[in-house]
């Protein structure tokens, strides 16, 4: 994502962000940043999001993958970002706080976590397991400043008003430093995007508002939701393939979070660890198109609007 407009309030420590360092084209000897998808499925129809268009059986990751991670992680000693989030709706696993704790206590927290989601969940959840819990940040991703644009970019299944009041609760419980709230710009919600930003501002949680992208061509109506200049310039280079590693429900590992097809696997958890996956030769051929330029020639970046410029 390329960021539009950005805010983080003061009482927010980036003192992990100075420790395990910041993303960069070097190749290192594992990833600085690892999106787990603990399970497969989301609860919203958005209208930027290939997931309203997959079919899908719901499907948790088994123990064995999840356990065999974080094994890995406790004997690399690595201090990265851990995203448990990845094409889905993370509150959809009922689990997802314990694990959470698993992984910092694992790794005596040497690991930054957090989680993207739609919000709407929240409301099945004591919301003091946020305080207590080892959940760094929690992304709320709302696209809207009002309930009748929220239900044309969301859906009419969630219930804005509801996500609205409890991100409150938890601004009420002190807990601004764990919390930010998401936009991403297209034709429905571009005209108060600024209003959006300073509303949450003010609430003192963080704000990001940010560009619509194709996900790899998987959005069919992209074209029609795009804004061409919005004030966000698309990227040259990406530095996915040098700094982060996606695992999917059943252990394949993807090359980017936004390669919603899964035909370009990188291998899979249960038969190699992260390490060696992520120095293999197939991904080293993928970052070297990258850095010579020749994105163009493989899947799925050759259809990304990021870096195609659309």
């Amino acid at each position: 994502m390329r960021y539009y407009k950005r805010y983080y309030p003061r009482c927010w420590d980036f003192g992990f962000e100075k420790k395990a360092g910041s993303f960069n084209f070097g190749i290192k000897d594992f990833p600085l940043l690892l999106q787990i998808q603990t399970v497969n499925s989301c609860n919203g129809s958005c209208l930027m999001c290939p997931s309203k268009d997959q079919k899908k059986t719901f499907e948790l990751m088994p123990n064995e993958i999840f356990d065999k991670l974080i094994n890995e992680l406790r004997s690399s000693k690595k201090s990265l970002y851990l995203v448990l989030m990845l094409q889905n709706e993370p509150f959809l696993d009922k689990d997802i706080f314990q694990k959470a704790r698993s992984i910092k206590e694992a790794t005596n927290n040497n690991i930054f976590i957090s989680v993207i989601t739609n919000g709407s969940l929240l409301k099945n959840y004591d919301l003091n397991l946020f305080k207590e819990t080892a959940l760094d940040r929690v992304y709320i991703s709302l696209d809207a400043y009002h309930e009748i644009t929220y239900k044309k970019i969301r859906g009419k299944n969630l219930d804005f008003k509801n996500i609205k009041k409890k991100i409150d609760e938890l601004i009420s419980r002190g807990l601004n430093h764990k919390i930010a709230v998401r936009l991403v710009v297209q034709k429905d919600n571009f005209d108060e995007a600024n209003q959006f930003f300073n509303y949450w501002k003010n609430k003192e949680v963080g704000v990001e508002i940010m560009n619509l992208e194709n996900r790899c061509g998987l959005v069919k109506d992209y074209k029609k939701l795009r804004i061409k200049d919005c004030g966000i310039s698309n990227i040259k280079k990406c530095f996915e393939p040098f700094n982060n590693l996606c695992v999917t429900v059943n252990g394949d590992v993807i090359p980017c979070c936004s390669d919603w097809s899964h035909e370009n696997i990188m291998g899979n958890i249960k038969n190699n660890s992260i390490q060696e996956i992520w120095t293999n030769k197939k991904f080293e051929y993928f970052r070297l198109c990258h850095t010579e330029g020749k994105a163009q020639d493989i899947e799925p970046c050759k259809f990304c609007s990021q870096l195609q410029n659309q």
